[in-house]
């Protein structure tokens, strides 16, 4: 785990101030210090044709401070030093930045900006902070309510990858899972093909004998996993569904009632690292909190 702070970004909506309580309470849970960050986007015409004067940029600068400021009093206790960060420029670049400056330990992000637009923070800032992280990322939803801690019910979605071990890793340290915890851990297969595209002669049978080998070999790995994590003394069920692993993860969170999801932000598919779709939709679609982190040989790979 890194030494940090707890740093959670803010844009002063209602998700981010939800993403501020959380970080708040993992950072007193830990006994780390908050980190709050703002970062002021300078909006330029599209055309090119006029940009900000100075005095608009330090005008909306210097109320970003005072906002800023009025989160972080409200949040400082006996219990918890809170400092701020703010600073020009494209917010998940400063976020980045700053979480890379201080060995942030997490960030938490709002999944949703002052715009109202569903998703919208999401796509232009939370996601491409998940994307570039090298540091475990919480994104809060405005619909979560706040996670306990220790969360009592975790969903841990793994491909097997060196990220989704990663991501196992940080809810552990990062959220104290304990032996009161009910881990699920879930494995989704979609099949490569739509075989039924090529039906032939003898091709059902042939396509189910295949199915039932995969499915076989994954319940294997699976039980081998969930025994890795039994051995740190956690109680864990396990779970081996078919189709669309995005939609699968969330609606088996929404089944189990889960605090929290965890996954890995890239898995390995053709020998290639990636920022997968299904971490995209995942913390798209969440009923619940959303903890991703990624591999250092991932992050390496994809620079």
């Amino acid at each position: 785990m890194r030494t940090g702070p707890v740093l959670a970004a803010t844009d002063f909506s209602a998700a981010a101030e939800l993403a501020e309580q959380q970080a708040a309470a993992i950072a007193r849970a830990l006994g780390r210090a908050l980190h709050l960050v703002h970062a002021v986007h300078r909006v330029e015409d599209p055309e090119g044709l006029v940009g900000m004067s100075p005095d608009l940029v330090e005008g909306l600068r210097q109320a970003a401070a005072d906002r800023l400021e009025q989160r972080a009093a409200a949040l400082r206790s006996d219990r918890l030093a809170v400092t701020t960060g703010l600073d020009l420029g494209q917010p998940s670049a400063v976020i980045a930045s700053e979480a890379e400056a201080r060995q942030a330990a997490l960030v938490a992000v709002g999944s949703r900006g002052l715009t109202g637009f569903r998703h919208l923070l999401l796509g232009s800032t939370a996601e491409r902070v998940v994307r570039r992280a090298t540091f475990p990322v919480l994104v809060v939803h405005p619909t979560d309510g706040g996670m306990p801690l220790p969360p009592r019910r975790v969903l841990l979605a793994t491909d097997f990858s060196a990220a989704a071990r990663a991501a196992g890793e940080a809810a552990r340290e990062l959220l104290g899972l304990d032996a009161e915890c009910e881990l699920a851990l879930l494995h989704c297969w979609q099949p490569p093909v739509n075989l039924g595209m090529y039906a032939f002669e003898g091709w059902s049978a042939m396509s189910e004998s295949y199915r039932g080998e995969v499915l076989r070999a994954l319940g294997e790995r699976l039980a081998s996993e969930a025994e890795k994590w039994r051995e740190q003394g956690l109680r864990v069920e396990t779970a081996l569904l078919e189709g669309l692993p995005a939609e699968a993860i969330t609606a088996e969170a929404a089944h189990r009632q889960s605090d929290c999801i965890v996954l890995g932000s890239r898995g390995q598919t053709a020998g290639r690292w990636l920022f997968g779709s299904t971490a995209k939709r995942v913390v798209q679609q969440a009923r619940c909190p959303v903890l991703t982190a990624a591999a250092e040989e991932n992050t390496a790979a994809e620079e």
